[in-house]
């Protein structure tokens, strides 16, 4: 069975064999080290392993500053994102183009005049989410959640939202142009907004 232990501020893993010697990963390599191991820990919830990886690979996300960079440069890189908790995250202004946040808790974080032209955000759970003024263009929230998010002079044109709920949602002055399909949008405050 394949473990892994903290050494020195890096992961090391121990692929079970007896003569293999313990390898050191570099914390980007973590996140695969998650994936790879995480179903096989018995007893653990694999979301809670997620949890504790995602934590020692990258820093508190709700810190903002340096968290935000370090969120960029890592969708600059393509590095894998999945199992990230962002709850409560502060990256306003954050420039994340075509990002991969599909499924990731986004709850809660501020996201205000945040770059995320053509990401997915399939499936993220962005309830209570500050999206002002947010560039949402050509991004998939298809299946997302958004209930009570702000998005308040956010652009969401040629959006994908479909099966994305939208209760108690603040879109005021949002542009909506060429957005996908409009029933998605039920519930939603949409005073000012463009279509």
């Amino acid at each position: 069975m394949v473990g892994s232990s903290m050494v020195g501020g890096r992961a090391a893993l121990d692929d079970g064999a007896d003569e293999a010697p313990t390898r050191m990963l570099p914390n980007a390599d973590l996140l695969k080290l998650r994936e790879a191991t995480a179903p096989a820990v018995p007893g653990n919830d694999a979301s809670e392993v997620s949890r504790a990886f995602a934590a020692i690979a990258m820093p508190d996300m709700r810190a903002g500053g340096d968290t935000r960079r370090e969120l960029e440069r890592r969708v600059r890189e393509g590095a894998p994102l999945a199992g990230l908790q962002l709850t409560g995250a502060k990256l306003d202004g954050a420039k994340l183009p075509r990002a991969i946040l599909a499924g990731i808790d986004l709850s809660e974080a501020d996201l205000s005049m945040a770059d995320l032209t053509g990401a997915d955000l399939s499936g993220a759970k962005l309830d209570g989410t500050k999206l002002d003024g947010a560039k949402l263009d050509a991004a998939s929230l298809a299946g997302a959640t958004l209930e009570f998010a702000s998005l308040r002079s956010a652009s969401l044109m040629r959006a994908n939202l479909s099966g994305a709920s939208f209760p108690g949602a603040d879109l005021r002055d949002a542009d909506l142009r060429g957005a996908y399909p409009d029933s998605a949008l039920m519930g939603a405050d949409l005073t000012g907004a463009r279509r």
